[in-house]
């Protein structure tokens, strides 16, 4: 504020790239709140599906707001503004901060941190969601309901020590010492979540193939189910791969030193902050809630549709591979040729000489 009482808002690289990031996470919130509203309407209980987009709709809406208070505090008018010096520079060690300095960087590292840990926790989701569809897809003798006890354990447990780690890490930010050791802090905490993003990939990696491997054996239920599977295998691995590029992305940032909360010394890394975030999260989640929504939601529905029709025989074969189509069929390669006022088609899978065989 001037001496005539007015007030300068200043709009730079940093603060732009959150305020057009944090449109697309609302945007996102919206439309996850859309689909959250119609699985309450056409689906009663509440399943790991709808876990994970009420878990996808708070990841966006957490990071919308923490923008939101970055930029507030950026731009309001306050006594303390950021300025950690990096790591490696002289001025980080000349005298210990301010006790509300500290305070301020502390609470802005928090800020921009706190949405990392809800992003992780849903992609893990996903990949339980994406497991249970695995088990729905085939026909096995595999007990669904350990397995699902078993996945909500590993889940949890999961949880417990992802968030743990991040209480404990922003318990340090604020209570820890007021001087250099609080510009380490701040970096370990970006390793530290970094490494969480590479820890959980190589997690679902190991399940994945555990998972093929015990189901390897069992056939699919039908072509749609595999193709259904496939598509939510797609999404699954869309996630993966932004994981990886997220992780890989913050340990370049930590190992190159550079503070993405100093807009003024970060050069152009804020619009590389903001091609992060569209790559890695806005785009798999709306991927998530738009290419694959009603496949992952009504792929129960679905198995249970082609159960029922396998216990009534009234299975349709359309539906699986052609070529074992082709194997199962008792009647010769020649009689296929012949026209249908010719041959007459079996039913049950029994040929026609066998039907003969009962009637006499």
């Amino acid at each position: 504020m001037g001496d005539s009482g007015s007030v300068t808002i200043t709009l730079d690289l940093f603060t732009v790239s959150l305020l057009l990031a944090t449109l697309l996470f609302g945007f996102t919130f919206i439309l996850a709140k859309r689909k959250y509203s119609f699985l309450n309407k056409h689906y009663a209980n509440f399943d790991l599906k709808k876990l994970l987009v009420l878990s996808l709709g708070t990841a966006a809406c957490l990071r919308m707001l923490s923008f939101l208070g970055v930029i507030a505090m950026d731009m309001g008018n306050v006594n303390a503004h950021y300025s950690l010096a990096p790591i490696h520079s002289s001025n980080a060690d000349k005298h210990p901060i301010d006790i509300n300095q500290s305070f301020y960087n502390s609470a802005m590292a928090v800020l921009f941190d706190l949405p990392n840990t809800i992003v992780v926790s849903t992609y893990a989701l996903l990949i339980l969601v994406w497991s249970e569809c695995s088990l729905l897809s085939r026909f096995h003798t595999e007990s669904q309901v350990r397995w699902r006890k078993k996945w909500l354990l590993w889940y949890t447990l999961f949880n417990c020590g992802l968030y743990t780690s991040q209480l404990l890490l922003y318990f340090l930010l604020f209570i820890g010492p007021r001087s250099k050791e609080v510009v380490v802090l701040r970096d370990i905490t970006n390793v530290a979540m970094a490494v969480l993003n590479l820890i959980s990939v190589s997690l679902v990696l190991a399940l994945y193939f555990y998972l093929n491997t015990k189901l390897s054996g069992y056939p699919y239920r039908s072509r749609k189910s595999k193709q259904s599977l496939k598509k939510i295998a797609t999404v699954m691995w869309c996630w993966t791969c932004t994981r990886i590029i997220w992780g890989i992305s913050f340990l370049v940032i930590y190992v190159q030193d550079i503070d993405l909360l100093r807009p003024k010394a970060a050069g152009r890394s804020p619009l590389a902050l903001f091609v992060l975030l569209v790559l890695c999260e806005v785009a798999p989640m709306i991927g998530l809630l738009d290419y694959s929504f009603m496949t992952i939601f009504d792929f129960e529905r679905g198995a249970s549709r082609e159960l029922s029709s396998l216990a009534t025989g009234q299975h349709d074969l359309s539906s699986e591979d052609p070529a074992k189509h082709l194997e199962m069929d008792p009647l010769p390669a020649a009689a296929l040729e012949l026209g249908e006022d010719e041959t007459e088609t079996p039913q049950h899978g029994l040929s026609e000489p066998l039907l003969h065989d009962r009637h006499s």
